[in-house]
């Protein structure tokens, strides 16, 4: 327990938490840790407990404590990566509390949604670890903050799958979730499809209900054998935009990907690790939208210098 304090508090015991993009500023890392107390790597002693995390949440209570959830570190290529199902209770003056449970009570959880509602923190979504993840099914949990206690709601209804990176906001006596992804089990592997509709649960029944129909078509562009992108023949989106298709540029922040509209929709081109995904938002000609995505494919094969091929999500 004491070590874990240490590993939370890091460089600082203030009254204030310091939180950027999921992360509490000088929390130490496993790395660190090892370096300050001079301890050689062993994979075979598994991951060292830390809090430097990304995918948690943080829910401000009405009396000043933080309550975080859950969070990964690093990614999977790493000896410290680790998916965690703890609650750490943050206070206003510095107390901190940490609370266990059994993985049958709450899995490993990450990059879901905390809403505070009465007495209770409701958690929704997850990725997980592969082998634990229950494709079409929506994750959902109580968090009772008198005690800390967790409990799963069993949903049920026409729910959003198994998702994550979504957001959620309380409307009454339902939490309406919104974006992130889901993840899907098709032709035995995964695949990772954005989520373009939104959802209702209520609270008390555990019920879903679909809020939109948009059925915007999704397609994904990779290598044939799927491997990464070479970060030297990487696909700059805007070195993908379609030819033979009249379209007019949307502003775009991000620098991983491009939009452009093209008659009454918007097509948003986005680079991932090893795929290229296109989003069609609005209803356009079938024969139209082949043109558009066959061009993006055969720019995005001249770029990366292999095969390309493209699934329908």
């Amino acid at each position: 327990m004491e070590f874990c304090l240490f590993l939370i508090r890091g460089d600082h015991r203030e009254e204030s938490w310091n939180f950027e993009e999921g992360r509490l500023l000088g929390v130490r890392t496993p790395f660190a840790v090892r370096q300050l107390l001079h301890i050689e790597l062993d994979c075979a002693d598994g991951p060292t407990w830390t809090f430097d995390r990304l995918g948690a949440t943080q829910t401000t209570l009405p009396d000043g404590r933080l309550v975080c959830i859950g969070g990964e570190h690093e990614d999977f290529y790493d000896p410290d990566f680790c998916i965690y199902n703890d609650v750490v209770v943050l206070g206003p003056s510095g107390a901190t509390e940490i609370y266990g449970y059994p993985k049958k009570v709450f899995p490993p959880t990450d990059f879901h949604t905390a809403s505070l509602v009465g007495s209770g923190i409701i958690v929704i979504g997850c990725i997980g670890y592969k082998d634990e993840r229950r494709h079409g099914y929506t994750a959902v949990y109580r968090l009772d903050v008198g005690d800390f206690h967790m409990t799963e709601i069993v949903s049920s209804g026409d729910m959003p799958g198994w998702m994550a990176k979504h957001t959620a906001g309380l409307e009454g006596e339902t939490i309406r979730v919104a974006g992130g992804e889901v993840v899907l089990k098709r032709d035995g592997r995964e695949v990772y499809r954005p989520n373009i509709e939104e959802f209702a649960l209520d609270i008390a029944s555990g019920s879903w209900r679909r809020l939109t129909n948009r059925n915007w078509r999704q397609f994904a562009i990779c290598m044939e054998d799927r491997r990464m992108f070479d970060m030297e023949r990487w696909p700059k989106p805007k070195l993908l935009l379609p030819e033979g298709v009249e379209y007019s540029l949307v502003e775009c922040d991000s620098l991983l990907g491009a939009q452009i509209a093209v008659r009454d929709a918007r097509i948003v081109i986005s680079v991932e690790i090893s795929e290229i995904r296109i989003l069609v938002e609005g209803d356009l000609p079938a024969e139209l939208v082949r043109r558009l995505v066959e061009s993006v494919r055969s720019r995005a094969q001249s770029t990366v210098g292999d095969a390309c091929s493209v699934e329908e999500l």
